[in-house]
């Protein structure tokens, strides 16, 4: 009986890698497996939050989890929030910005609070849309 293919139920002989050893017991050549996309790191944050913005630790991590599973495309990816007091407004200006500096995305957004977590949130979850996009 000729077998077409077999599930690797042993350890390799001499190979401790287990995805390396797969590949071996498959018939294919001992080599690394690539690691795979979502292995790249998020954007690095930059938040810029006015003394007008009462919440700016709250802010930050509304931003953070805003931005929780996203993934910039390479490593060196910047997210720069910035938050300014316009009359009874708060502004959001952000931008995303690939690793040599150059812009990707812009975005201003504004709310009549003087709390910022929901634009900070807001923004988090426009940068995740942006990011998937690039990947």
């Amino acid at each position: 009986m000729l077998s077409t293919g077999f599930a690797l139920t042993a350890p390799v002989p001499g190979c401790a890698d287990p995805d390396t050893a797969t590949e071996m017991a498959s018939g294919g050549h001992a080599r690394k497996r690539t690691p795979p996309l979502d292995a790249t790191e998020p954007p690095r944050i930059v938040f810029e939050a006015p003394a007008a913005c009462r919440d700016g630790e709250g802010a930050g991590q509304a931003l953070r989890t805003g931005l929780a599973g996203a993934r910039a495309p390479s490593s060196g990816w910047t997210l720069t929030l910035r938050v300014d007091a316009a009359g009874t407004h708060l502004r959001a200006t952000s931008e995303l910005s690939d690793a040599s500096g150059a812009p990707v995305a812009h975005r201003e957004l504004s709310e009549a609070t003087s709390d910022c977590s929901g634009l900070a949130r807001a923004v988090g979850v426009w940068a995740g849309l942006v990011l998937d996009a690039e990947i």
